[in-house]
């Protein structure tokens, strides 16, 4: 099983913390960036249908240069691949056809997001990426559980055949 799970760069500790002249987006300064907890969720999940079924996890971060640490960290934990895609929006829906664009590169049968942004509070992304690309999508999933009776048949149909899902 192939996952891509979307891992987001969100400030750690900030200081100076303003609202922008454009009011539209926060200054802030920061040192360092942090995984989204929520997306730190979606990666703890897909290591653990790694262990139980095997496959592969792709860390896909975007950002700039800075975000990297990120995907170092989703290595750490045993991500097979990391892809940073070099774009800083903030905008949802900029956000989502970037990432969409970017997964449609990826060969995957199953891809992971967090619930929302610890920065934007947005819980778009994921979901703007998913209908971009013409993908069944499920929110707020709390588990995941691969059946593999039905692995084969994960390739022919969707991913979303192939799971069930509780909340």
């Amino acid at each position: 099983m192939n996952i891509v799970v979307c891992c987001k760069s969100v400030p750690g500790f900030v200081t100076n913390l303003s609202v922008n002249p454009d009011g539209k987006s926060l200054q802030y300064q920061g040192q360092l960036l942090a995984i989204n907890e929520c997306d730190e969720y979606a990666l703890e999940e897909a290591l653990v249908l790694k262990k139980a079924h095997g496959g592969q996890i792709t860390a896909v971060s975007m950002g700039g240069i800075k975000s990297q640490d990120v995907l170092y960290y989703a290595l750490a934990k045993c991500a097979d691949k990391a892809v940073r895609v070099d774009c800083e929006s903030q905008d949802p829906q900029v956000a989502s056809k970037v990432l969409a664009a970017a997964l449609k590169q990826l060969e995957f049968d199953l891809v992971l997001t967090g619930t929302q942004a610890r920065d934007t509070l947005s819980g778009q992304v994921g979901i703007g990426a998913a209908s971009q690309l013409g993908l069944p999508f499920a929110y707020a999933v709390v588990a995941v559980e691969a059946q593999d009776d039905k692995r084969s048949e994960c390739a022919k149909n969707s991913a979303a055949d192939a799971m069930r899902t509780w909340s």
